[in-house]
């Protein structure tokens, strides 16, 4: 796009006015005309020459012959004239703004005449020295360099960023030092200490921000300054940082807070620049003002001001369009890119509830004026700086009328727009971006860079995510596949973005998959999914050639041998390794190294190990049955599956000492009983595990362990002493073993009273349990009813007992206990004393 025209003035040619264009050479779009027209007034220009062609990359140096020519005959840049004028006035605002324009003209042919003016300005010194920055030229230096050493803020502020302009590095140094010396210890150690590599940056920034945070708060705002003053990514991160929790109500923040503001905008700053303007804006609209006694930089005069109040804010929110403003007027290449660093830190949090014509972002001022500056429908009030509408009928935003300020430097830096679309949080402005792209500058999405693109998939505003989706599909070709992006988008979390990564791994996989380098990389990709996905590709695509795998063999390992940078990032590889590569991996280890394997924390690693382990039976007997025993009670079933088939094998050991299947048959995994259980079936051919271990399982808290005891008793109760089995039976609380042990009981309790009398405290148990089993409960009653029928001595026993079950609610329960003491009563009446029934149990009688 040419550039703008240039306007000159010269006061005393007839032809006061000439302007410079450039216009696109007829038929070349790369050729360009340079004219120059004249006449006495801007409407009145007839007097035209014009210069070129010229190829784009002479335009610039052409540009400033034909600017030297016209100066050569008077002219001058336009408002030059009345500037250099005002330079002389007696009043220091007048002569601020000249210097300024100077400055934003950047005439550097009257540098000798801001210069020769400093050592007498007063109120102009700092708008001189700002101006003598934007010029860049060296001959500024001394005299900045002297105003930089002064201590009032503002003009040493000035003359630093200026030195910073000028490229002054033994300036800025000299500058850095003074600094060093007026920071508190905290923040000098930690900003010394500071690691500015773009690695540890982040990190830095934080510890300074802390160390900063962790000052004095009088100090809080002057040393957020003395940060940003610094300048290097580090200190200017943890000066936002700082000052972003900062309250700007308070003098000693809010007078640091502006400098920030002003230093941001002299060096073109503009991420700073865009956050803070918001965050003031943002806080000004809920924070109160306060007032405070400030003491003045001038006389040293202690005054009361009120601070942040409405009047200030004010200020500053127009103070910021108005350097928008000079942007686009002075530099227009760079209004899109500052304009968009304000726009994407807009969010909801910054609307109201809309009231009449006033919206919910009424009072976003610089939002406004960027995106709808311009519009018909919207009026934005000077004064209190709201927007409203300015017909309730008009609401809707015209589709075919462009609202936004600028619009032509928009289109002239297109790619802001991707800044936009990647950053913004709030919905209007997404679309504002998205219209644009999709509507005029394509080109720019084509042309984005990857770094560019893949932020754009992670906001809220769908229409972006699809819109990159769409672009990379279009840059993607399965035949000639670009595989650092492939590469990169399986490194993306995002759902949409996850489909087209599988999608082109599938259809690629016969390349990549004959490639161990790249299987190595798609293995390790960040997304899971992706990573689970190539690893299926690879078991189904990769060339069954011994070399091939044995190469791959050696990378899967030495990844599974690695630390795991990320949780669950060794599963790909070891799907592989067990799927795939098994018996190659299992060529390049020892049982050493297999068994150092198992002691890692990886549980994807654990899988390859024991799956290596159960090709290594034979290995039990080296590996020992302690070691046997651990892994057999592994958290990992894989694990635990190759312990058992190593258990299997290893009968020589557990058979001259079965203890260890009795440790196993208490482990806390089935499928580990279950192995113990089936060998002690199978493989003990009717061995005694012993009296002890018979007891261990029974008395077990597992019911099948239980049973598995239980089973091996009645297969060899002839081995034991039944009485002793009994009498350690009826004391365990399990019901699954009482019913056993009434078995034994009524198969194998002694005749006699003595032998009843030690069943009292079982039978009770058994009845008065707060759960009680019905079979178990008959049974009972059944036993001492039969007993208390065989002599007198087992019926004083048996009566006794069940004399205390009269009590039992149920009535079925209690009509059995009658039933079996009459029968006792019938048999022995001398040895059972009469019974008195309560009332209630006598009605169920009855």
């Amino acid at each position: 796009m040419p550039p703008p025209a240039t306007h000159f003035y010269n006061p005393t040619n007839t032809d006061r006015i000439a302007v410079i264009s450039v216009q696109e050479s007829w038929g070349n779009k790369d050729q360009f005309l340079i004219q120059v027209a004249r006449g006495p007034k801007s409407g009145k220009l007839s007097n035209s020459t014009a210069y070129g062609p010229y190829p784009t990359g002479e335009l610039a140096d052409r540009l400033a012959e034909v600017s030297r020519i016209l100066q050569a005959q008077g002219y001058l840049q336009s408002g030059v004239h009345a500037a250099l004028h005002a330079l002389q006035s007696s009043k220091a605002k007048v002569r601020a703004r000249a210097a300024r324009l100077l400055g934003l003209k950047s005439c550097k042919d009257y540098v000798e005449v801001l210069i020769a003016r400093v050592p007498q300005a007063t109120d102009d010194t700092c708008s001189i020295m700002d101006a003598l920055g934007r010029m860049g030229d060296a001959r500024a230096i001394p005299v900045l360099r002297e105003q930089a050493t002064r201590k009032l803020l503002s003009r040493r502020r000035s003359a630093v960023e200026a030195l910073r302009n000028l490229g002054d590095a033994e300036g800025l140094a000299a500058a850095r030092q003074r600094t060093l010396e007026q920071l508190g210890p905290k923040v000098r150690d930690a900003l010394n200490s500071a690691d500015e590599s773009p690695q540890k940056a982040v990190e830095s920034a934080a510890n300074l921000a802390l160390a900063l945070n962790g000052s004095d708060k009088m100090f809080l705002g002057l040393y957020a300054d003395f940060l940003y003053e610094w300048g290097t990514p580090v200190a200017v991160g943890a000066a936002v940082t700082a000052l972003g929790h900062a309250p700007f109500e308070q003098a000693f923040i809010w007078r640091y807070a502006k400098s920030v503001l002003k230093r941001s905008m002299l060096r073109s700053d503009f991420a700073t620049f865009g956050w803070l303007s918001h965050t003031i804006e943002y806080h000004g609209r809920t924070a109160t003002s306060t007032l405070a006694n400030v003491k003045s930089g001038y006389d040293g005069v202690q005054r009361s001001i009120r601070i942040f109040g409405f009047g200030t804010r004010s200020y500053i929110r127009r103070l910021c369009w108005r350097y928008l403003r000079e942007i686009a007027r002075y530099r227009p290449d760079l209004y899109s890119r500052s304009a968009a660093e304000v726009l994407i830190h807009y969010s909801q949090a910054d609307a109201d509830h809309p009231m009449g014509k006033f919206g919910a972002f009424a009072r976003c001022y610089l939002l406004n004026q960027i995106l709808y500056g311009a519009s018909l429908r919207l009026k934005i009030d000077g004064r209190n700086l709201r927007t409203k509408l300015r017909s309730s009928a008009a609401a809707a935003a015209p589709s075919s009328v462009r609202e936004e300020r600028f619009p032509q430097l928009w289109d002239a830096q297109p790619r802001a727009y991707l800044r936009v679309l990647g950053a913004a949080k709030l919905a209007e402005v997404q679309a504002f971006a998205y219209q644009a792209i999709t509507q005029r500058h394509r080109a720019v999405l084509q042309t984005a860079s990857l770094n560019e693109l893949l932020p754009l998939l992670h906001v809220e505003y769908e229409k972006t995510a699809e819109l990159v989706l769409e672009e990379l599909s279009r840059r993607f070709d399965p035949a000639k596949p670009d595989w650092a992006l492939l590469e990169r988008l399986c490194h993306v979390q995002h759902p949409a973005v996850l489909g087209l990564a599988q999608k082109w791994l599938r259809e690629t996989a016969p390349l990549w998959c004959t490639d161990v380098t790249r299987i190595v990389a798609f293995l390790g990709v960040e997304n899971s999914l992706a990573r689970l996905l190539a690893a299926e590709l690879v078991i189904a695509h990769a060339p069954d050639e011994h070399s091939f795998r044995l190469e791959l063999s050696d990378r899967v390992l030495a990844k599974l041998r690695a630390p795991e940078s990320s949780p669950q990032w060794h599963e790909a590889y070891a799907k592989v390794g067990r799927e795939l590569l098994l018996t190659q991996i299992d060529k390049l280890l020892s049982l050493d190294e297999i068994l150092t394997l198992l002691t890692s924390e990886s549980i994807a690693v654990l899988s390859v190990a024991s799956a290596l382990l159960a090709l290594h039976p034979e290995a039990a007997e080296r590996i020992g049955l302690e070691k046997l025993t651990l892994f057999a009670q592994h958290n990992l079933a894989a694990v635990r599956q190759a312990a058992h088939a190593m258990i299997r094998a290893a009968e020589k050991l557990w058979a001259k000492d079965p203890s260890v299947l009795l440790v196993l048959a208490e482990s806390n995994w089935p499928d580990t009983r279950a192995i113990s259980f089936e060998l002690i079936r199978t493989r003990l051919a009717g061995s005694d595990v012993g009296y002890n271990g018979l007891i261990g399982m029974i008395d077990s808290n597992r019911v099948d362990v239980q049973n598995m005891g239980i089973e091996l008793a009645r297969k060899h109760l002839e081995r034991y002493d039944v009485s002793d089995l009994i009498s350690r039976l009826i004391q365990h609380p399990h019901p699954n073993v009482r019913k056993y042990a009434l078995q034994l009981i009524e198969r194998h309790l002694p005749p006699g009273a003595e032998a009843l009398e030690k069943l009292k405290g079982f039978c009770r148990t058994g009845i008065f349990d707060y759960y009680p089993h019905r079979a178990l409960k008959q049974g009972i009653i059944r036993l001492l009813g039969r007993r208390g029928t065989e002599d007198a001595k087992q019926a004083e026993v048996a009566s006794s007992i069940l004399t205390e079950f009269l009590h039992l609610k149920g009535r079925a329960d209690f009509e059995e206990v009658l039933e079996a003491l009459v029968r006792i009563k019938l048999a022995h009446p001398q040895a059972v004393p009469s019974v008195t029934l309560p009332q209630t149990e006598a009605s169920h009688a009855g």
